[in-house]
């Protein structure tokens, strides 16, 4: 397979939010894209016979995996250090730049066994199934314990025990997860990892005001748009914000998709002379 292919392998795997999840994650996904064929040093240049022995030999098997992704890691964590420390208000995260190594090389190994027709057959399929179950598995402890965890950081709160507590996934990353801790007054939200280890270096929680008692809030919440959005948004907060045409909207946000600006789970309504949301009764279901 060429590798323009894998390079674009890497950079989708990249946009699909392991890109994200610490500095150098997508140079770990591209470069693990193409660093198998790092066999081309001694097998492309005596001839073609040499190349057809060498080509996709141990650089492309389990081994190879294995110690490739340890060096690739190693190079990176050494680059982060040495050459980007203090350039970057992020830290990087050893675990999730292992990961992104680990899936950037796997990504090339699959698709070269897949381009070959090794992946084929009764055996193949097996393991493919045996890998989703274990995949599947390890993504189900992963968020048995963050949960456990967050429900640890609900219980240290001060205040009192009625909160809501949601335990979201991280795009693309398995070993963390977003929690959500709300109360009457405020919506609290992060990133956990599984375990300690997994934390993002640096990362904390940030927390919203949710103004649900605010006058304008109440009333729109009195309306029928309020009753629809009492009825889908799970975490919802409200904030006053200046429309584009200098007058006034109120906004409900759910925590759980749109936190800033406007997207999905979020509706507004413009505030009239007399401060209450003016609603379009057509609208409502």
């Amino acid at each position: 397979m060429e590798n323009v292919s894998h390079t674009l392998a890497g950079f989708a795997l990249a946009r699909g939010g392991l890109g994200k999840t610490t500095p150098l994650a997508t140079t770990a996904l591209v470069g693990g894209a193409n660093l198998p064929d790092i066999d081309l040093a001694w097998s492309s240049f005596r001839s073609a016979l040499v190349y057809d022995h060498y080509h996709r030999g141990w650089t492309h098997s389990i081994l190879g995996f294995l110690v490739l992704t340890s060096l690739w890691w190693l190079t990176l964590l050494a680059v982060d250090r040495w050459l980007l420390s203090g350039r970057t208000a992020d830290r990087t995260s050893p675990g999730s730049l292992l990961l992104a190594a680990a899936l950037g090389i796997g990504s090339h190994i699959l698709m070269d066994g897949a381009a070959r027709g090794q992946w084929r057959g009764p055996l193949t399929a097996n393991m493919g199934v045996a890998l989703f179950v274990l995949y599947a598995g390890l993504c189900a402890a992963s968020h048995h314990a963050a949960q456990a965890r967050i429900a640890r950081m609900a219980t240290a709160l001060p205040g009192g025990t009625s909160r809501q507590v949601a335990t979201l996934p991280h795009p693309g990353d398995p070993l963390r997860w977003e929690w959500i801790i709300a109360d009457a007054s405020s919506v609290r939200h992060g990133v956990i990892g599984a375990l300690p280890f997994f934390d993002l270096a640096g990362a904390s929680g940030a927390v919203l005001a949710r103004n649900l008692d605010a006058p304008a809030v109440e009333a729109l919440l009195k309306t029928c748009a309020g009753e629809v959005v009492s009825e889908f948004f799970r975490f919802p907060f409200a904030t006053i914000e200046e429309g584009p045409d200098g007058g006034r909207d109120v906004v409900v946000r759910d925590a759980r998709y749109t936190r800033q600006g406007r997207g999905f789970a979020v509706y507004s309504a413009r505030l009239g002379a007399d401060g209450r949301p003016i609603i379009n009764r057509d609208e409502c279901p």
